[in-house]
């Protein structure tokens, strides 16, 4: 399975694995098992490791889950951050998650790093607190 999904150890965010290719059936299914992990947390935060991305899943994929993450509930209250696989043809989906967010009101943010992306993540702020 080209993605694994879990609570992170301290149970403050849902972090997700992705290696190789991902279709969009996979990608349905590691947003699914995301959402369900979430619902167990305090904050619904999510970590996105695509550093094992070999290629881009397909954008239409993207489009709608996008669409699927902004009618979640909680959304204004939703963050996630990712980390960009290496090869920068591998990185252009990710960049495209982060805009198609963004662009339906959602604190998605891309980042090179794992521990710039975890701190930004993990950042209190008056509009992430329950």
């Amino acid at each position: 399975m080209p993605w694994q999904a879990r609570t992170s150890a301290d149970r403050r965010y849902v972090e997700i694995l992705y290696s190789g290719r991902v279709t969009p059936d996979e990608l349905q299914a590691a947003f699914d098992r995301a959402m369900e992990l979430s619902r167990s947390l305090e904050r619904p935060w999510f970590f996105a490791d695509c550093t094992g991305l070999t290629e881009n899943p397909p954008l239409s994929g993207l489009y709608f889950l996008a669409d699927q993450f902004a009618t979640v509930a909680f959304q204004q209250r939703v963050r996630e951050a990712l980390v960009l696989p290496p090869r920068p043809e591998s990185a252009d989906s990710v960049t495209l998650w982060e805009t198609t967010c963004a662009n339906r009101g959602l604190d998605v943010k891309v980042f090179a790093e794992r521990e710039p992306a975890l701190d930004w993540l993990l950042r209190e702020s008056p509009s992430s607190r329950p």
